[in-house]
This record gives structure tokens, C-alpha cells and sequence, in this order.
């Protein structure tokens, strides 16, 4: 279960937060290319902007397919029953 702190939100939440804000620190400084140099830091803001986004999709699979695989799991049990039901109510 996670923990909560003082502002609401999931401790694994703010701890992901805290590193994409790292990750893409200076990343939207770069507006226009104009020379090598503003063209070599492009290509890093690009670099961080992909890593961030590999470890955000990253975090976000580990913390979501438990949850996909329980509720799979619940409407496998259930999907018998449904079935049941549904079958009956068509005779009728």
C-alpha cells in the first residue's frame, strides 16, 4: 500500500515527480537552434526528454500491471457468472 504525506499524494508519486523534474531540468530553455553549440544542446534536452519519458512509462508499468493482472484476474471469476446470467435472460 503506499504511504501519503501532508499534500495528498501517493509517496511513489512525489518521489517519480521529483525525478522527471531532474531529469528534464533545463530541457524547455531551448527555444530557436542558431549555431553548433545551441544545436549540441538540443540534441541533449532531446536526450533527457527520452530518458524521462523511459523512466516515467517505466515506473508507471511497475506500478500498474499488478493492478491490470488482480482486475483480469477478478473478471476471469466473475465472467462464468455473467455468462450464466446473460444466457438466461435471453431464453427469456
Amino acid at each position: 500500500m503506499s504511504k501519503k504525506i501532508e499534500s495528498g499524494e501517493p509517496k511513489e508519486i512525489i518521489e517519480v515527480r521529483s525525478l522527471i523534474v531532474e531529469q528534464m531540468e533545463g530541457v524547455g530553455e531551448i527555444v530557436s537552434i542558431k549555431n553548433d553549440v545551441d544545436l549540441d544542446r538540443a540534441v541533449l534536452a532531446h536526450q533527457k526528454a527520452k530518458s524521462a519519458a523511459k523512466l516515467l512509462k517505466a515506473r508507471k508499468e511497475f506500478l500498474t500491471k499488478p493492478l491490470n493482472a488482480a482486475l483480469k484476474s477478478w473478471r476471469e471469476v466473475f465472467k462464468p457468472m455473467e455468462d450464466n446470467v446473460d444466457e438466461e435472460e435471453s431464453r427469456l
